[in-house]
């Protein structure tokens, strides 16, 4: 909050300006409150890029604001920028880019960072989403401060019967199985790529999750916390 005393035009130039930050960087919250020698009604105002047309503009985004002010009487006119600023940046969600997979594959949808909430298209609250069927995904998240990001990003799910697997045949080993410590996981061909694993329960629900760099011919999950069950390894 700034609070700054302006000399101009007697009967024009606001004898006073107080300017306060918005919240976030997103969040219109921001304003400026002018004090002028008459009322409102003495004046025409106009500030830019709001378009508020009174001597106090609330609801202002972090940026530049201008006013422009002319006395109705003396035909004077005053002219000043303002600069608001913002407390918190806003958190940045990354989804990437729109994705296309097999029909019977599940995509999975991760956050970059933990955030104090999450909330998806389907008002599940989850780090992590599980995409099965062709749609438009997105998710709402709220920082520790009370900012909120969001993204979106279109699955496009079509069949690939006649597709060879891109791992190739035999192109994965795991063992031992059924595990009970360690989940060993072999690649014949080290991985071109960074590569992702999760295991989901037949729910669909991801209960363990890990990323390989690249050039990686054997990994491991540890599987000690899981129940006695059935599981489901996607890669």
């Amino acid at each position: 909050r700034q609070e700054i005393t302006v000399a101009g035009k007697a009967g024009i130039a606001p004898s006073a300006v107080t300017v306060t930050d918005a919240t976030c960087s997103n969040s219109a919250s921001g304003a400026v409150f002018l004090t002028l020698p008459k009322t409102d009604s003495s004046y025409e105002i106009t500030w830019t890029p709001s378009g508020v047309s009174t001597m106090n503009a609330t609801n202002l985004l972090a940026g530049v604001h201008s006013v422009m002010i002319r006395d109705r009487e003396s035909g004077c006119t005053y002219e000043k920028s303002f600069d608001v600023g913002y407390s918190f940046q806003a958190p940045q969600v990354d989804l990437g880019p729109d994705q296309h997979a097999c029909v019977g594959s599940v995509v999975q949808l991760g956050l970059n960072k933990e955030f104090s909430n999450s909330v998806w298209q389907d008002g599940s609250n989850s780090g992590i989403y599980l995409a099965t069927a062709s749609g438009n995904y997105s998710v709402l998240v709220t920082d520790e401060y009370g900012c909120t990001g969001s993204d979106n990003v279109k699955m496009e799910f079509a069949s690939c019967e006649n597709q060879e697997n891109p791992l190739g045949d035999d192109a994965v080993t795991i063992f031992p199985n059924p595990a009970r410590n360690l989940l060993n996981i072999n690649f014949k061909v080290p991985t071109d790529g960074e590569t992702r694993l999760y295991v989901a329960d037949l729910l669909g629900n991801v209960v363990l999750n890990k990323i390989t760099e690249t050039g990686t011919s054997t990994t491991g999950i540890s599987v000690e916390s899981l129940r006695p069950g059935v599981y489901l390894l996607y890669i």
